[in-house]
C-alpha cells in the first residue's frame, strides 16, 4: 500500500534499516527526503495505518544509517589507514601460515552431495585408468580456457590424461553456471535451471509473466554431460561432478548422470581436487537449499510465486501445495537418484585416504 519514497522512507526511518541493497537509483530515496521538507502530506493523503512522520527520510534517520554502516566497514577494516606501513604489508600478505589456514577453509568448505563409493579417487582407484577432465561455463570460450588449466594441473599429479571421454574410466566435470551478471538483469526472471537454448517467459513491467520468450543459457554444453556419462558407464567407468554453487541452482540436468557429486562456492580449484582425490576428507555442509525444478518456482498471470519469495528454502514446504509433496511431505528441495535431499546443512563425508 506504499509507494517506492514511502517504502524507502518506512524502512530506513522506523523498521531499522540501514542498507537496501540492489537500489542503484537515488531517486526515491531523495524524494523520501523532500516530502519531509515539502509539506508533501499537506495535499496528499497518507496511507492508512501509518503516520506521516513513519514514512519520510528525516536527517536523523539519514546520519543514524550511514553513521552505522561506515562504523562497520571501518571496523572490518574496508577503509584503508593512511599510516599502514607498505613494507611490512607485503610481509603480512607473504605470511604462508595465513596462506595455509585459508587453504583449510576452503578444503572446509566443500560439500559432498553424493557419493556412491566413487570417491576418494585415490591411487588403487587410478591405477592403470584413464582420466577425462572437462570445464564447462556459460562462455564456451571460458570453459575451453579453464579446461586446458585444469588439465595442466591434472598432468603435474602423475595422472593418465585422455583427451576422448569414449576411452575413460572416470570423468570430472567442473560446472560453472551463471544466471544473468551484475548490474544487468534477465529479460525474465532469474534462471536457476542448468540449461542451455532453454525457452523462458519474458516478464512485464509489473513483473508478471509475459507473452514473448527469449532464450536462456546458464551452462553451455549442459547436455553433453548425459552423453559423456553414457560413455563413461559403458566402460564401468564412473563421472564426478563438481557444481560451483553462486546461486540456488536446479541440478536436474546433471545430478542423474553423476556418480559422484562435490559442492564448491567460488572455492580454489585445488582444495575440490584435494577432496576428489581422498586428500581431505569433506565436513561441508549446504548454506542454502537447492530447489527441485521449475514447478517449485513456478510464478502465476498474477506475478505470484508459488514458493513465497520471502521464505527461506529450509521453510518453504510449510507454504506449498500439498499436491507437489512426496511421501515425507517434502516439495521444495532436491531429492537425487540416492535419494537425499539437497537442503539447508545437508553434507555427506568420507574417511581421507592420506
Amino acid at each position: 500500500m506504499l509507494d517506492e519514497p514511502e517504502r524507502i522512507g518506512y524502512a530506513v526511518n522506523h523498521a531499522g534499516v540501514d542498507l537496501i541493497s540492489g537500489l542503484f537509483d537515488n531517486k526515491y530515496g531523495r524524494e523520501a527526503y523532500e516530502r519531509g521538507v515539502n509539506d508533501y502530506y499537506e495535499n496528499h493523503p497518507v496511507p492508512e495505518g501509518f503516520q506521516k512522520d513513519q514514512l519520510v527520510l528525516t536527517e536523523e534517520a539519514l546520519n543514524r544509517a550511514v553513521t552505522r554502516t561506515l562504523k562497520e566497514m571501518f571496523e572490518l577494516g574496508m577503509f584503508e589507514n593512511p599510516y599502514r606501513d607498505p613494507k611490512r604489508a607485503v610481509e603480512v600478505v607473504a605470511d604462508q601460515t595465513d596462506w595455509e589456514h585459508a587453504m583449510d577453509v576452503h578444503r572446509k568448505s566443500v560439500v559432498l552431495l553424493k557419493n556412491d563409493k566413487t570417491l576418494p579417487l585415490n591411487e588403487q582407484k587410478l591405477n592403470r585408468k584413464k582420466v577425462y577432465v572437462e570445464c564447462f561455463y556459460k562462455d564456451p570460450q571460458m570453459a575451453e580456457k579453464a579446461t586446458e588449466e585444469l588439465k595442466r594441473k591434472m598432468n603435474s599429479k602423475t595422472i593418465r590424461l585422455t583427451e576422448s571421454y569414449k576411452e575413460a574410466d572416470y570423468a570430472i566435470l567442473m560446472l560453472h553456471p551463471s544466471s544473468g551478471e551484475y548490474f544487468n538483469a534477465t529479460p525474465g526472471y532469474l534462471e536457476l535451471d542448468l540449461c542451455e537454448g532453454k525457452e523462458v517467459s519474458n516478464v512485464d513491467a509489473k513483473g508478471r509473466p509475459a507473452a514473448e520468450t527469449h532464450m536462456e543459457t546458464t551452462l553451455s554444453g549442459v547436455n553433453r554431460i548425459k552423453a559423456i556419462a553414457d560413455a563413461v558407464h559403458e566402460n564401468r567407468g564412473k563421472v564426478i561432478g563438481n557444481l560451483n554453487i553462486t546461486l540456488a541452482w536446479e541440478v536436474g540436468n546433471a545430478e542423474p548422470y553423476l556418480d559422484a557429486l562435490t559442492a564448491g562456492f567460488d572455492t580454489k580449484q585445488s582444495a575440490i581436487l584435494d577432496v576428489i582425490f581422498g586428500n581431505f576428507a569433506p565436513v561441508g555442509k549446504l548454506p542454502l537449499t537447492l530447489p527441485r525444478g521449475d514447478e517449485v518456482l513456478a510464478v502465476d498471470m498474477h506475478g505470484v510465486c508459488i514458493s513465497p519469495n520471502d521464505v527461506p528454502g529450509y521453510d518453504k514446504d510449510q507454504y506449498m501445495p500439498e499436491n507437489l509433496k512426496d511421501e515425507n511431505g517434502k516439495a521444495y528441495a532436491y531429492r537425487d537418484t540416492a535419494g537425499n535431499y539437497y537442503e539447508l546443512d545437508f553434507g555427506l563425508s568420507y574417511e581421507a585416504t592420506v
